[in-house]
């Protein structure tokens, strides 16, 4: 009870922390972070979607994790194992993604591999109570494959946007922006399974991070196009 009290708190402090960051900022001459940044649309899609595919990814492994082991009985050790089909598409497909990136416009890559990346997401929230490996397999093949398109795209769509004077503030936007994510996946997706993390629990994790994958796509899509 102690900790859900202090959530809302811990939440509201780090609201009025965060606005108390952007007046003074805006106020000096020599800000830390340039806020003008997010006046280009590109950009701020770029760090909209990193956030969001951050938090689907990165977050849906984390309860992924307690699931297979507190509900379906598996080892640390198989635990680990069964990562290596998400880890090994992401290593096939980002080499390539670069080089996507520089043939097709801005945000068809990104936007395909969030796709994907929710695609995945939704066959995870099919595995059952008692599934083995195998089941759980052909899921994290798709996530890992859809995730290896989508943040290096994204980085340099949102570093093409800004000059040579502040691409090192912009990098380092976009390089903070995915730990938020991460941090903010974590906290949601763990709703649904702060009771008990059984198969029904984590089909709603698996869902809700469908969604946020699906709504970086979108961001993707829509919020990196390039104004006329």
């Amino acid at each position: 009870m102690g900790g859900a009290t202090r959530t809302p708190l811990v939440v509201v402090l780090g609201l009025v922390v965060l606005a108390a960051f952007v007046a003074l900022e805006r106020r000096s001459d020599g800000a830390f972070l340039d806020l003008r940044l997010f006046r280009n649309r590109v950009f701020s899609g770029a760090c909209v979607a990193t956030a969001l595919a951050s938090a689907a990814y990165f977050g849906v492994l984390v309860y992924l994790s307690l699931f297979l082991q507190t509900t379906q009985d598996f080892t640390a050790a198989e635990t680990g194992l069964l990562y290596l089909p998400t880890i090994l598409p992401y290593m096939a497909v980002s080499p390539v993604a670069g080089r996507l990136a520089d043939r097709f416009p801005g945000p068809v890559v990104p936007a395909v591999g969030c796709a994907v990346l929710a695609l995945g997401m939704v066959l995870l929230a099919g595995v059952q109570h008692g599934a083995g490996m195998l089941d759980v397999t052909p899921a994290l093949v798709v996530m890992g494959a859809g995730s290896g398109p989508v943040l290096t795209p994204l980085t340099k769509a949102g570093l093409d946007q800004v000059g040579s004077g502040r691409s090192g503030m912009a990098s380092g936007v976009l390089q903070t922006v995915r730990p938020l994510g991460v941090t903010a996946g974590v906290t949601l997706l763990g709703v649904p399974v702060a009771d008990a993390v059984d198969a029904t629990a984590f089909r709603s994790v698996a869902l809700l991070a469908a969604s946020l994958a699906a709504a970086a796509a979108v961001a993707s899509a829509g919020l990196l196009r390039r104004p006329r």
